[in-house]
């Protein structure tokens, strides 16, 4: 593939990634439909992919994995758009966006990976940030959808994992 190319759809894919939770805000479909229909034509297109990629047999040998990856990954995008319902769009993509704070915490206790104190520092920097915003949402009201974008992103590490 062209340099042009691989740079256009990686332009293309900041451009979606970066306005999916403003549409889904403002979209009139529940979101669970929303999180199914992103699942489904996901699940085509990278279905079809992998088919035509010969790579069936790889996906075979390691189903329950991919099945279980899937699990989490509907229940990141299942509870991240209900989440929009109860805060704004920016506290739910922060709290989301937590996911490398548990991917860093599942990869030190479960993988045994080293603390690095700069890692560490930026976490706690990444916390401390995250509760004065969670503060100021909860005399808002918006303190239940600022967890369960938080949860969202637990179900994302998971997934990355």
């Amino acid at each position: 593939m062209r340099y042009y190319l691989v740079l256009l759809c990686i332009g293309l894919a900041v451009i979606c990634l970066s306005t999916s939770s403003i549409l889904v805000r403002y979209a009139s479909a529940p979101a669970l439909i929303i999180a199914f229909y992103r699942m489904f034509f996901t699940a085509l297109i990278s279905g079809g992919v992998t088919a035509f990629s010969g790579r069936l047999r790889a996906v075979r040998e390691n189903i329950g994995f991919a099945a279980l990856s899937g699990f989490f990954l509907a229940l990141h995008f299942s509870f991240w758009f209900t989440s929009l319902s109860y805060t704004s769009i920016a506290s739910s993509v922060l709290f989301t966006n937590l996911q490398v704070i548990f991917v860093w915490l599942f990869s030190v206790v479960l993988l045994h990976e080293p603390v690095r104190k700069r890692s560490a520092g930026g976490i706690l920097l990444a916390i401390a940030g995250s509760l004065l915003i969670a503060f100021s949402d909860l005399g808002q009201g918006h303190l239940k959808g600022d967890l369960i974008s938080l949860a969202s992103g637990l179900f994302f590490a998971v997934y990355l994992l």
